[in-house]
């Protein structure tokens, strides 16, 4: 998730998150960027499927934290979230 990285880039105060944490589709997509790089996903046993468990929906939220931009971003800013119905 380069966006971070790019808000990280420009020194926050804090960060205001009103929209879903649970963004990204279940299973592997593959991605070929306008600049002709190749993207693909990682794919875990919890998003592979849509999450009917408690389990699957502790993986979902978990697995946005394997991008390392979002680690980053979260560790350095203050974020107030707005949650909405996917949490």
């Amino acid at each position: 998730m380069r966006t971070y990285r790019t808000m990280l880039e420009n020194r926050p105060d804090f960060f205001i998150h009103s929209r879903s944490h649970l963004c990204r589709l279940p299973g592997a997509f593959r991605f070929e960027a306008a600049e002709r790089r190749s993207l693909r996903n990682i794919v875990t046993e919890e998003k592979s499927v849509v999450a009917r468990s408690l389990a699957q929906y502790r993986g979902n939220y978990k697995y946005n934290l394997l991008d390392d931009n979002l680690r980053a971003f979260n560790a350095q800013v203050p974020m107030f979230a707005q949650w909405d119905d996917h949490e």
